[in-house]
This record gives structure tokens, C-alpha cells and sequence, in this order.
């Protein structure tokens, strides 16, 4: 197969290169296969089909395994998945209804990508949302093996750094996907503007993943901790937020005397941060991986943990939604909306604009611009009941109904 020339001397690049990288991505590797719990496998390809899914981190492993499950109840196939992040890995782990195989996915490398298409040698290729890798594209389509990038999506920001390349090259790098299904019509617009003439708009695998789970015992701890006590949740948060949450905080407690305020944010290393923030501001903090209960003397519970985030979904009814003040690209509102969250988010959702849309026409949803407007909405919501009931079931409605869509 002719492969324009730009990616020749890509590829050749990436050859020579090879052996100064190789003590580098060893160590990578290496780190990334203890923190991830030792997730390699040195399993043999099973017999039959073989279904390759890619998914970056946790969010898009979530929704990958829906995918997995939804195609596994048509037809039995093997499923290989593949990520990138440890969190991700630790979270397969912890997944069983269904058997695959895992490991993380290969570096983006010649000698990596072709060392691993010989041992899987799988039969079609699922990529999830924005995960476009060179090499492995370019390298499968050599093979002859389909490949789609399902529920797609590729912002503003992102399309313009690939608008970077010459046009040539981006068709023939987007030519490896036999279709792209994307999240809307934006992002489809988008992703043809690059030269993908085979991108679609399809359904959003979001809606297809079940609820978070809930360790009831865990739950019922918390409940009795926090009693009585007015509680919102900021989930996912993100640098540049975390500070601001706290002086929400303090303007809403002027409303409500013994408010609980929960952040979880995306990354649990920025825990150290929070404390610091905390620190400045005389605010009695708790923090979760250290087995700590919100006792009546904490105002902030600090979630420092993973895998945990459906237990406080389900704990808080009014659920700020980070990612959102800062441009971030948001997270997704379909997991809060299921375990009956009243919703708020910041402006910026442009990672889940095609839900985001949804969320706003059925009224679903709050969108905020500041934290100033985030005091007052999350102040409503808990003094006014009748607020937030209507907005808790509009979403739950509404993620109920978009995943019926699948059955």
C-alpha cells in the first residue's frame, strides 16, 4: 500500500530514533505496568475472532466495556482492550462480567506496533472518542484490518493542531478508519474538515454505560457520618477550580450553618493542593484514603480515591460537575444523571457538547458562568426542594430514556 511521503519519513524517524528511546520507554513502561497493578499479558491470542478495543483512561474504558458487553450478548467474540493510564488498568481489574484480555496499549512505535500486531493479529479495531494513533492506524490498515473510531470527537483546539499537517497526509492517516461515528454534527463537520470522508454521526456510546456501582456498606457508613448535614458534591475537579469550590463553600454556608462541601477531583494527586487551599482558608478538612469520615467538625471531605465516585453520586443530590470552569472540556453528565443528581456545570463542556445540548433543551441541567453563579445555584438547590427534585428527575429521565435507544 502507498503511504504518502510525509509518513515514510515519519516511520523512518521513529526507526532511527529507536534505539536512544528505547531505555526511556522501558522505564515507562516499566512504571506504568507496577501502578497500573502489573497489567500485562502474557496470555497467547486466543482461536476464533478477535475484537481490538482502545481506550484511553478510565472514562473511555467505561464506555468500552458497554460496547463490549452490548456486542458480546449479539455474538461471543474475544475482546483484547487496551489503555493507557494505570487508573485504567486498575479498573479492568475490578470488572467481571464479561472475560478479555488486556494490556496496555503499545507505544507508538514501529517495532512496539508491529511486535503487537503479530502476537493479537485482531480481526477489526474499535478506537474510543479521540484516539488516533499514527503508526498503529497506518499499520493496521497495511494488515487489512477494519478499523472505527466510535463515539468520536475532536474539538476546535484539537482539530486546528491537526490542521497543522498537510492535507495530503491527514486523508491518508483518517483513510485507515473504515468509518468514524461520531458524538454530532460538529464534531462529524470537524473530523471531514480534516479529510475523514467517512465520518458520520452516530450514537453516543455515553449513554450505553450502566450506573457507577455502589458498595452499600461503604454508602450507609457515609450517611450515618454526614446525617442530616446539607452536602454537594464537585466531581471531577480540575486545577484552577479546586480553590474557587472552597469560596463557593464559604458562601453558601452563610445560608446553610454545618454545610458539607465533597470534592473529588479528576487527578487524586492534587489532594495535597486542596489541603494547602483548605489550610489558607481555616477550613477543618477530612480526606478519604485515609479512612476518614466527614465528622460534624469537617466542612470539606477531600475524595483522594478511585473507583469511589458512584458513592457520592448517589450520597450528594446537587453534583457541580468539573472539568467546566476551566477550559477543560467538561465530563460527562450521563453518570451523575443516573443515580438522580441535580446537575451544574461550568461553560465549558466542549468534550460532551452533543450531551451537554441534550441536558440544556430538556432542561436537565444548569449551566454557570462563575463562581458566583455556582453559590447561588447550589444554594437554591438545597433550600428549595421542588428545584431540585424537577431537575434530578429531568436528568435521570432523560439518560433513562437516551439508553433505550440501544435496546
Amino acid at each position: 500500500m502507498p503511504i504518502v511521503k510525509i509518513w515514510r519519513w515519519y516511520r523512518t524517524f521513529l526507526l532511527v530514533l529507536t534505539p536512544f528511546l528505547a531505555p526511556f520507554a522501558g522505564m515507562y513502561v516499566g512504571a506504568r505496568w507496577v501502578q497500573g497493578g502489573r497489567s500485562l499479558s502474557f496470555k497467547a491470542r486466543p482461536q476464533g475472532t478477535l475484537i481490538w478495543v482502545h481506550a484511553a483512561s478510565v472514562g473511555e474504558l467505561r464506555t468500552a466495556l458497554a460496547l463490549i458487553e452490548h456486542l458480546w450478548a449479539a455474538s461471543p467474540f474475544s475482546f483484547l482492550v487496551t489503555t493507557v493510564t494505570p487508573a485504567s488498568a486498575r479498573l479492568l481489574q475490578k470488572f467481571t462480567r464479561l472475560k478479555v484480555f488486556y494490556q496496555f496499549a503499545p507505544l507508538d512505535l514501529p517495532i512496539t506496533v508491529d511486535r503487537f500486531l503479530r502476537k493479537w493479529r485482531p480481526d477489526l479495531g474499535v478506537f474510543l472518542e479521540s484516539e488516533i494513533w499514527p503508526m498503529l492506524l497506518l499499520s493496521l490498515k497495511q494488515r487489512k484490518i477494519p478499523a472505527f473510531l466510535v463515539s468520536a470527537r475532536l474539538s476546535e483546539r484539537a482539530a486546528a493542531r491537526w490542521k497543522r499537517l498537510p492535507q495530503a497526509a491527514l486523508e491518508e492517516l483518517l483513510s485507515c478508519f473504515s468509518a468514524i461515528l461520531a458524538q454530532s454534527a460538529d464534531d462529524q463537520v470537524r473530523f471531514q474538515q480534516l479529510g475523514a470522508h467517512s465520518a458520520v454521526v452516530g450514537e453516543n456510546l455515553k449513554y450505553l454505560v450502566p450506573p457507577l456501582p455502589v458498595e452499600e456498606g461503604a454508602f450507609q457508613a457515609l450517611r450515618q457520618a454526614v446525617s442530616d448535614r446539607p452536602l454537594w458534591l464537585a466531581a471531577s475537579t480540575h486545577a484552577g477550580e479546586e480553590e474557587g469550590l472552597l469560596c463557593a463553600h464559604q458562601e453558601v454556608k452563610r445560608t446553610l450553618p454545618g454545610l458539607l462541601t465533597i470534592i473529588a477531583p479528576r487527578y487524586p494527586r492534587r489532594a495535597a493542593e486542596i489541603q494547602r487551599f483548605c489550610k489558607a482558608k481555616g477550613l477543618a478538612f477530612a480526606l478519604r484514603s485515609r479512612g476518614e469520615l466527614p465528622d460534624p467538625a469537617k466542612e470539606i471531605y477531600i475524595v483522594d480515591t478511585l473507583g469511589e465516585l458512584g458513592l457520592f453520586y448517589k450520597l450528594a443530590e446537587v453534583v457541580f460537575v468539573g472539568g467546566s470552569l476551566v477550559p477543560a472540556g467538561g465530563h460527562t453528565l450521563v453518570e451523575p444523571a443516573q443515580l438522580h443528581c441535580a446537575l451544574i456545570c461550568g461553560p465549558h463542556m466542549e468534550h460532551h457538547q452533543e450531551i451537554m445540548d441534550a441536558f440544556l433543551c430538556q432542561e436537565a441541567v444548569l449551566q454557570v458562568t462563575d463562581i458566583a453563579s455556582l453559590s447561588r445555584e447550589v444554594a437554591q438547590l438545597l433550600t428549595v426542594p421542588s428545584y431540585r427534585s424537577a431537575l434530578q428527575t429531568a436528568a435521570e429521565s432523560l439518560a433513562a430514556s437516551q439508553k433505550q435507544s440501544f435496546e
